[in-house]
């Protein structure tokens, strides 16, 4: 079929009566509620007119509720469903996916889907929408793919992710067909008016929290943190999502950081924040970590205490009782350093003492607040912090929190609070070299979160290689101590850290930060 020979013209705006009268004319159908559903707008036929997808364009929801909603296909992540019902003035109901009853054109039973990536195509509809009062002459195409029809008439319905427009502004990337050989039906649909809350879930890039957390208590001076964030940046998250971070603390007790998404999060950044209690586990010599972050979808109706009264690919809310689907999930450790309110100094054991043994390369032996050792930054921070000294704390906030002139890294105190200020050389070692105090990041006796030696060299000939902490791959961090896997040479790492694992200088068995799962690979 020609496009442009069986196009209507689609872009004459008219006037939209009002619809309330004519709702008594047809039976309500079991639809959605319209608040609850997260499509809105209008489709536009040149043949049947407008078509609602939501009683909310007509105000209409206090006596018929109805909507089209997406919501996210389960094991598919990044598809959804698009089920629910929408109302044309001329024709009555038309339904949705699995709304939907009888057979499809294509042959079985209706589905509608958004996909992110199928097919070669990116972004796109796929299945079918249905006028129910004309049965099988009302079935719409929502993709040519759907009746392999794309070389005679490449029409789809698409979705821009980055504002939830259904038409990102391609030649044919916004009609529907539903026209029949019998020239009934809806003709070409153009969905240009139609949007949607829901997007594709993406937690982006974890920021874990820089800086070294206390219990909360008032009465001491000094930096003294207490609440600390949990970032994420470039993150997108449908409306009513619920993002979720497990927290765990050495005395193997756990928190769980959450937030329910008031709207939709596209490609911005959002956090969570957790305040340190005095009942809260510190000790200088162990780290909380974060153990994994994940966005879950809406409730499902499966009530829930724990995770365990929950399906596979799900968990559950504990505060609303219900579980949720898991549509975007991070595992691996992100160390947050905390401390008591009490600092220490040159004794045995104690914070100044280890900052020494730590720029020294003793293994083991560090203070928990770098990815690796500055004993200038870490000894005047323990120095400052015990004599109760305002200093910067806050290294990346833009604000000079102590008043001495000097902002966020600018300040020589944020070297001992801040990796990502640090500007000395890393630390270096031997690899392989048994007996040098060191221990290699393969060895059996290596622990997550240990001090090791890395196959990260210093330079690609020098056999020189890095001490790094384990625990501290944040992908796309400079100075982390590991490999990004999209670099594309190990020169390029050690200037700014955006090499791939599979570039020269990589070889099987170094660690890596992954930008796909941000997982540490040994």
């Amino acid at each position: 079929m020609d496009i442009h020979a069986r196009r209507y013209n689609t872009r004459i705006l008219v006037a939209i009566a009002v619809m309330v009268a004519s709702f008594a004319l047809f039976t309500p159908k079991p639809a959605f509620a319209g608040l609850a559903d997260n499509v809105y707008g209008w489709l536009w036929s040149g043949t049947i007119g407008w078509i609602s997808l939501n009683c909310t364009n007509t105000a209409t929801c206090a006596t018929i509720d109805y909507g089209v909603t997406l919501t996210d296909t389960a094991g598919f992540f990044g598809w959804a469903d698009m089920t629910g019902w929408a109302w044309s003035e001329t024709m009555g109901w038309v339904c949705f996916g699995t709304t939907c009853g009888g057979t499809t054109p294509e042959g079985g039973a209706s589905y509608a889907q958004f996909r992110d990536d199928f097919g070669g195509k990116q972004d796109q509809l796929w299945g079918w929408a249905k006028i129910d009062s004309l049965g099988d002459d009302g079935w719409i195409s929502l993709n040519c793919e759907n009746l392999a029809e794309c070389a005679s008439s490449n029409y789809h319905v698409s979705l821009d992710t980055t504002n939830g427009v259904f038409d990102k502004g391609a030649f044919n990337d916004n009609w529907a067909w539903g026209m029949t050989d019998a020239d009934t039906g809806a003709g070409w649909v153009d969905s240009s008016y139609a949007e949607t809350r829901w997007t594709v879930s993406s937690l982006g890039i974890v920021l874990r929290p820089e800086g070294v957390y206390e219990p909360d208590n008032p009465g001491l001076v000094g930096t003294h943190l207490t609440a600390f964030r949990i970032g994420f940046d470039h993150l997108f998250a449908p409306k009513d999502a619920l993002l979720e971070c497990d927290i765990s603390v050495p005395d193997a007790s756990t928190r769980k950081l959450s937030k329910v998404m008031p709207d939709v999060v596209r490609d911005d950044y959002d956090y969570l924040e957790y305040v340190m209690q005095p009942a809260d586990f510190v000790d200088p010599d162990q780290l909380w970590f974060i153990d994994g972050c994940r966005i879950g979808s809406i409730l499902t109706a499966d009530a829930c205490v724990t995770d365990a009264d929950c399906a596979a690919q799900r968990f559950c809310d504990e505060a609303a009782g219900f579980c949720r689907l898991t549509l975007r999930e991070k595992i691996r450790k992100w160390p947050i350093f905390t401390h008591s309110n009490n600092w220490s100094g040159l004794d045995l054991g104690d914070d100044q003492y280890k900052a020494l043994r730590c720029n020294s390369g003793f293994p083991a032996s560090y203070f928990n607040n770098a990815a690796w050792c500055d004993f200038t930054g870490d000894a005047s921070f323990s120095l400052v912090m015990r004599r109760g000294v305002p200093i910067e704390g806050d290294c990346h906030d833009g604000i000079d929190n102590d008043g001495n002139g000097q902002i966020d890294c600018a300040d020589r105190y944020c070297q001992g609070i801040s990796y990502r200020c640090q500007t000395r050389p890393r630390t270096e070692c031997v690899w392989g070299m048994g007996g040098d105090g060191i221990a290699d990041c393969s060895e059996v006796t290596y622990e997550l979160g240990d001090l090791c030696c890395t196959r990260q060299p210093v330079s690609e000939s020098s056999g020189i290689f890095h001490i790094v902490n384990g625990a501290e791959c944040a992908y796309g961090d400079d100075h982390d101590g590991y490999y990004d896997c999209d670099c594309t040479s190990a020169a390029e790492f050690d200037v700014s850290e955006i090499d791939d694992c599979f570039a020269p200088g990589y070889q099987a068995g170094d660690l890596c930060c992954d930008a796909n799962d941000d997982v540490t690979k040994l």
